[in-house]
């Protein structure tokens, strides 16, 4: 399993069945996210992780990882990459919402 960051554009084709595949229908990428990708080679998505940055601050827009595969480290994988992206770009503080589903 690798984990890639990809733009918006490039990711939506993939990302957006990965969403719906795991319950979530509205789901909008947005032009400015940068996505984290798990996959085993694309089309196939194991979990992804949304990012933008808004007023200057960096939000973590959603994570989702596929059920199937769920307890395997993906997504812990894929934090583990954010957060390496994060310290890279000097971002200090991250904005995180939270939905109960």
């Amino acid at each position: 399993m690798q984990i890639e960051v990809l733009d918006a554009t490039t990711a939506a084709p993939f990302v957006i069945p990965h969403y719906h595949r795991n319950e979530f229908k509205h789901v909008e990428i947005r032009s400015t996210e940068a996505i984290f990708v798990a996959t085993n080679g694309l089309p196939e998505v194991l979990g992804c992780v949304r990012f933008c940055v808004e007023e200057g601050l960096p939000l973590l827009r959603s994570m989702v990882v596929d059920s199937p595969v769920q307890g395997r480290g993906i997504g812990n994988k894929l934090l583990r990459s954010f957060e390496e992206y994060l310290q890279t770009k000097k971002f200090k503080i991250l904005i995180l919402f939270v939905v109960r589903v």
